[in-house]
C-alpha cells in the first residue's frame, strides 16, 4: 500500500530512534511549550503555560507536569507541532472543545507531527485536522483514543502511523478519513461492542492484524486507497467503498466481502470455483465460496463412482451455466488475466467424439472454449478461439484423467496438462503449450461445463467429471501436478453479494 509506507528519510528514521529512547521534548533541536498547571485548564490562557509562552504551530506542547484525570479545554482553532503526554499505565487525560474549536496538528521538523503518549490514555473529544501534516506518528507506549473526527475530511491524503502502544476511537467514531499503518509495536483496535466502523484503509508490517470479529468494516476514503485482506482477522465483514480495492486473500476463514462503489479483487491464488459434485440437491453447487452455483441444463445427476465417489454425469446435450448476467459467474479472467483450469474426466463409451469440458465467452461459444477433450483421437485442447494448446492424452480407455490447461496472460501462453504432467503435441500444427496471439475471452457471459451454447457437436452424453477447479492464477507446472496429486493448497475466498 503505497499510501501507507512508512517515510524513508534520514532525518525521519533518527527521529524516530531517538523518539523511542526518550521524549521527543528532551531534544535539544525541538522546541516546546511546556504546560505548567497540573489541575488542567483553557489551552489559550497563557497563565496555564511555562513563561506565558502558548504552544503553537511551530512548537510541541509539552503535557508531562500534567496530573491524571485532568481535562485540556480548547476553545478556538488552535494549531500545533506536536504533543506529548506521559505517565503510568492507569492515567487518563482529556483534551475537549467548546464552541465547535478544532484542534490542528501542524508538520514539525521532521516532516510528521508527533503525538507522543508515554503511558495511560490521552482522550481527545475534539475534532482534529492536519494542517499541512500528511503524517501523524502516533510515540509512546500509552493509547490515544480519538473521541471526535479524526482527522476531518478536509484532509483525506493523511497517513496515521503508530510506532508504539495503541491508537483507538471512543463513542463509537469512525475513522473514515484515517489510513493506518502500524510498525513497531504500535496496533490499532476498534473499540470492543462496536458493529460497524468506517476506516480509510489499514496496513501493517509488524504481524498485527486487525480483529474483525462481529463487525461491519467499511474501508475507503475519497481518495485512492487499497486494502489487502490478510491485514485482518475474524468472521466479520470487509466492505469497499468509493475509491477503495480491497485485494481479498485466503487466510482469514469466515469472512466475507461487499462491495459499495468500491472494488473488490482476488490474490492471485485465489479460486474462481470448485464443482466437487457432491450435492445431489445442487449439482453445480460451487463450494469455493466464491458463490459460482451453475443451474442445470437438461440431464446433469450425482452418481456413485467406485473409483472417485459422487460423482457428475452429463446426459446428452446437458451443461452447468452461469446465473449471473447473460449466464455469467463471479471473477471471471477475461483478456489477458491469467487463469487455469483443471477436472478430473472419465469419457464413458457413449461419449461422442469430444465433449466441451469449460467454456465462456461471446457467442458463438465454439471460438471461446476453454478446455474441449476428444474422446477419440486421444487429446485434450485448450484455447479461446481457432488455434490453441494441443496435447495428447488417451481418453477413450474409459478411465479417470486428470486434465487441465493453464494460460499465461503475460507471456500468452496456452499449456496441457494430462495426468499433472505437460503433454506432447501431436504434430507442428497442434502443438503444446502455444502462445496464443489473441486474448482470453472478452468477457465472463455465457460461462459453462458440458455441451456449449451453439449448435457444435461437442455432446457430453456419458461423461462423468469430478472436482471441477477455475483459478484466477496460471498455475506452474509444479503446482499442476500437486493439484492431480492432491496436495496443492490453495485460497477458498468469500465474494461479494450483489
Amino acid at each position: 500500500m503505497s499510501r501507507n509506507t512508512i517515510p524513508s528519510s534520514p532525518v525521519l528514521v533518527f527521529a524516530a530512534a531517538v523518539f523511542c529512547a526518550f521524549p521527543l521534548v528532551a531534544r535539544a533541536d525541538v522546541q516546546t511549550n511546556v504546560w505548567i498547571n497540573p489541575a488542567g485548564g483553557t489551552w489559550s490562557d497563557a497563565a496555564n503555560w511555562q513563561d506565558g509562552n502558548v504552544a503553537t504551530s511551530t512548537t510541541v506542547a509539552d503535557f508531562r507536569q500534567l496530573a491524571s484525570g485532568t481535562t485540556v479545554t480548547i476553545s478556538s482553532y488552535t494549531t500545533v507541532g506536536g504533543l506529548v503526554f506521559d505517565g503510568d499505565a492507569g492515567d487518563a487525560w482529556e483534551i475537549t472543545a467548546s464552541n465547535g474549536a478544532r484542534l490542528a496538528l501542524q508538520t514539525s521538523l521532521f516532516g510528521y507531527t508527533p503525538v507522543y503518549v508515554g503511558g495511560g490514555t490521552l482522550t481527545t473529544h475534539i475534532a482534529i485536522q492536519f494542517a499541512g501534516a500528511e503524517i501523524v506518528r502516533k510515540e509512546g507506549s500509552g493509547t490515544l483514543a480519538a473521541g471526535g473526527t479524526f482527522p476531518v475530511a478536509e484532509a483525506p491524503d493523511n497517513r496515521v502511523i503508530v510506532t508504539d502502544g495503541t491508537l483507538t476511537t471512543t463513542d463509537n467514531r469512525s475513522m473514515s478519513q484515517a489510513n493506518v499503518h502500524v510498525t513497531g509495536t504500535g496496533m490499532f483496535q476498534v473499540p470492543s461492542g462496536t458493529t460497524a466502523f468506517w476506516l480509510g484503509s489499514y496496513s501493517s508490517d509488524n504481524g498485527e492484524t486487525l480483529d474483525v470479529d462481529g463487525l461491519r468494516l467499511l474501508l475507503g476514503s475519497p481518495n485512492d486507497s487499497q486494502a489487502s485482506s490478510d491485514s485482518f482477522e475474524g468472521a466479520g465483514t470487509l466492505v469497499s467503498v468509493s475509491g477503495n480495492t480491497i485485494t481479498a486473500h485466503g487466510a482469514n476463514p469466515g469472512m466475507t466481502y461487499e462491495t459499495r462503489e468500491g472494488v473488490f479483487q482476488f490474490g492471485e491464488k485465489f479460486m474462481v470455483g470448485h464443482w466437487a459434485f457432491d450435492d445431489a440437491d445442487c449439482p453445480g453447487r460451487d463450494t469455493s465460496g466464491a458463490g459460482n452455483d451453475l443451474a442445470v441444463s437438461n440431464s446433469v445427476t450425482i452418481v456413485d463412482d467406485s473409483t472417485r465417489g459422487k460423482v457428475a454425469l452429463f446426459g446428452a446435450e446437458s451443461s452447468l451455466f452461469g446465473t449471473g448476467p447473460n449466464r455469467s459467474i463471479n471473477m471471471m479472467p477475461v483478456g489477458t488475466e491469467s487463469y487455469t483450469i483443471a477436472a478430473w474426466v472419465k469419457m464413458g463409451s457413449s461419449t461422442t467424439t469430444k465433449a466441451a469440458l469449460f467454456f465462456w465467452g461471446p457467442l458463438p461459444v465454439q471460438n471461446n472454449k476453454g478446455l474441449l477433450c476428444r474422446r477419440s483421437g486421444t487429446a485434450i485442447y485448450g484455447g479461446h478461439g481457432g488455434t490453441g494448446a494441443y496435447g495428447l492424452l488417451n481418453l477413450g480407455d474409459t478411465a479417470w484423467h486428470h486434465v487441465a490447461i493453464t494460460y499465461d496472460g503475460t507471456t500468452r501462453t496456452l499449456t496441457a496438462y494430462g495426468d499433472g504432467v505437460q503433454l506432447e503435441g501431436q504434430d507442428e500444427h497442434n502443438i503444446n503449450p502455444r502462445i496464443y496471439n489473441e486474448n482470453n475471452a472478452s468477457s465472463a457471459e455465457n460461462f459453462a461445463i458440458g455441451f456449449p451454447w451453439s449448435t457444435s457437436a461437442d455432446y457430453p452424453e456419458g461423461m462423468m467429471m469430478d472436482d471441477a477447479m477455475f483459478f484466477g492464477k496460471c498455475l506452474s507446472a509444479a503446482e499442476v501436478a500437486e493439484l492431480k496429486n492432491g496436495t496443492l493448497t490453495y485460497d477458498y475466498p468469500v465474494l461479494p453479494e450483489g
